[in-house]
């Protein structure tokens, strides 16, 4: 596996940064509060490769008892690496050539035979 955040594995990342955030600094919050998957995008392959990589960690949450995850410090080191730069593609090596079908001009014909006027 390579360690490379994609743009999933980063949204994933920030999303669950952010709410685990949330969760410590609000009054009344839980502090070190596991989030629960529904709230941060990211199927359960985003999911196992975060853990896989540790930036990630899965635990229990308090009030109803289910899985639920929070950031790890190496989570947090891999936001604040900037983005991989995009893949620049080649020039396209197309190219248009003259049209070979000549054109014509306009001709108006009228349907009782007589030219037109002008």
């Amino acid at each position: 596996m390579t360690l490379e955040l994609t743009k999933r594995h980063r949204e994933s990342l920030e999303a669950l940064r952010d709410e685990c955030s949330y969760e410590d600094a609000r009054p009344g919050g839980y502090q070190n509060a596991f989030v629960s998957p529904g709230r941060f995008p990211g199927g359960a392959k985003t999911i196992s490769e975060l853990l896989a990589w540790g930036h990630i960690v899965e635990g229990t949450i308090e009030w109803n008892g289910t899985k639920g995850y929070r950031i790890t410090s190496t989570g947090e080191a891999a936001l604040r690496q900037p983005p991989a730069a995009p893949v620049k593609r080649a020039p396209s090596q197309l190219q248009t050539f003259e049209p070979r079908v000549k054109e014509v001009g306009l001709r108006v014909h009228r349907l009782d035979g007589n030219k037109p006027k002008g």
